[in-house]
């Protein structure tokens, strides 16, 4: 992309990747977790509803527990401080439903 700075060419050919392949569950759960990761380390704050919404893992569509894992690690990744977030990993973290391994990565998130 000639004279595209680093950001314009994050938003414009990487950021749709990353998010294509973190809110695609028919891919491979590794390739859908990298999704979320890679978003978290560009500071993509707009994806925290998804990244709560599988670290809870509760609705209708379920998510691979690594993807789940990712998620919440990928809230503390983000450094999204939010009270929002906050409360949702303290949530996470205490929640005896939640797994274990969920747990843990929410944890440290927080």
């Amino acid at each position: 992309m000639p004279g595209a700075s680093g950001r314009e060419h994050y938003e414009a050919r990487v950021v749709p990747l990353l998010r294509r392949f973190a809110e695609d569950s028919t891919v491979n759960f590794d390739i859908q977790a990298a999704g979320v990761i890679g978003l978290a380390k560009i500071g993509q704050k707009d994806a925290v509803p998804l990244m709560m919404r599988m670290a809870r893992n509760d609705g209708r569509e379920q998510f691979h527990k690594v993807v789940e894992e990712t998620a919440a690690l990928s809230l503390g990744i983000l450094q999204e401080r939010t009270p929002e977030v906050r409360r949702f990993l303290g949530e996470v973290a205490q929640n005896p439903g939640a797994k274990v391994r969920t747990r843990c990565f929410a944890s440290l998130a927080l």
